[in-house]
């Protein structure tokens, strides 16, 4: 059996100011730069330090250019600050519409998996990456922007910190005895490049403050393998990356446009969700920005296989046991069951196992999905509830 969540966002909850809410934004008190600005301003940012990586366990010496010789004070620029995420873009021209088919992203399993506890809610996963990268250890400072993109997938600075760090930390490879395997396209260095471009545009998605410097590195890296095209697995892949990227920026201008645009095909709004995203501990860039993108145009995107067959077949067991379809006729509204128009009726799940099972309830992916559409930390379950729209049903009104 095939199951999809099905996400939908009011646009007044995307971002503020856009459903007759003025151009209120949504801001956070600004920290000072952790980085001082390098004395040698020709340099794109690197740090001094010593790397190691543990899934192929090669000794790295990171630099700052191969013939540079001066000391250099560390440049990274790494901050501790949430900007405006008031969804500001430009317009752009449409292109056309794609193939009714599903995306398809570059395989990302050569990826190094999360190895940071993300258990603690309360722990400030930016920070420790800050320190980690100022202390010199860019691997672990990675590993802890991976995690702070995880829980705060709604902060454009967390994406712009992850996106320099993985630049920082896969430079050196493309120097010396390991660049011809680094420049291979599917490579890990280069996937690590792809996921940077992914976390960049989420940033500026999110109206994260503009790094020239970060994107000028990504697109030079890029460049070796043919550009951001090699980080499409398809055609198709290519044309809705394009597709999302000019809906994204139509919209503030024209949304009916840019959803014609964009989210017509019923495989525009549907993405699968892989085990091998799953295994990481943590959504990779390049799947939340084409979920961001899809729900910042459309406000309604389908992810399949977000919970495993078994547990959903463990819910339809326990739900037929105290189900009775039969029963939901003409006006009801009792502690179990309501109408909610001619022909649909919303039914109360018992707060009982299976239906306050974790993997329901507080499940990893779905939280980060949500936190990321609604701009938000704090979220919580209000109605655990499902609706029934019988044949009969009129249009929903709500």
């Amino acid at each position: 059996m095939r199951t999809f969540v099905v996400l939908v966002v009011s646009p007044c909850l995307l971002y503020a100011g856009e459903s007759g809410n003025g151009k209120k934004q949504r801001r956070r008190k600004r920290a000072d730069e952790f980085y001082t600005s390098s004395a040698d301003p020709i340099d794109a940012p690197i740090i001094n330090a010593e790397g190691k990586d543990d899934a192929v366990g090669v000794e790295t010496t990171l630099h700052a250019k191969t013939n540079s010789k001066r000391k250099r004070k560390p440049n990274l620029n790494i901050v501790d600050a949430d900007v405006d995420v008031d969804g500001s873009t430009t317009s752009s021209s449409n292109i056309l519409e794609t193939a009714n088919q599903a995306d398809e992203y570059l395989p990302f399993a050569s990826l190094p998996p999360l190895r940071v506890d993300v258990s603690d809610p309360l722990k400030d996963y930016n920070k420790e990456g800050i320190a980690a990268a100022t202390s010199g250890d860019l691997r672990m400072a990675r590993q802890h922007f991976m995690a702070a993109s995880h829980m705060g997938p709604y902060r454009a600075d967390i994406w712009a910190n992850l996106a320099l760090s993985s630049i920082s930390f896969v430079s050196p490879r493309f120097e010396g005895d390991g660049a011809g395997r680094a420049r291979a396209q599917g490579s890990m260095e280069h996937a690590i490049l792809c996921e940077s471009r992914a976390a960049m545009d989420i940033s500026n998605l999110l109206n994260g403050a503009p790094r020239s410097d970060i994107e000028g590195d990504i697109k030079n890296f890029l460049d070796t393998f043919g550009g951001e095209e090699s980080c499409d697995i398809s055609p198709i892949a290519k044309k809705r990356r394009m597709l999302a990227a000019r809906a994204v920026k139509l919209v503030e201008h024209d949304a009916v446009g840019a959803a014609n645009l964009l989210c017509k095909a019923p495989q525009a709004v549907r993405l699968k969700l892989t085990s091998e995203q799953k295994q990481r501990g943590a959504l990779t860039a390049s799947f939340v920005r084409a979920y961001l993108s899809r729900m910042r145009v459309c406000g309604v995107v389908a992810v399949e296989n977000m919970y495993d067959p078994e547990f959903i077949d463990e819910l339809e067991d326990a739900h037929q046991k105290s189900y009775d379809p039969t029963s939901l006729r003409g006006e009801i509204e009792t502690e179990s069951v309501g109408s909610r128009g001619i022909g649909r009726y919303e039914v109360k799940w018992p707060l009982e196992e299976p239906f306050t099972d974790p993997r329901l309830t507080l499940n990893a992916a779905l939280v980060e999905l949500v936190k990321g559409a609604l701009v938000e930390n704090h979220i919580e379950l209000d109605t655990f509830s499902h609706v029934d729209s019988m044949p009969s049903a009129a249009m929903q009104h709500w």
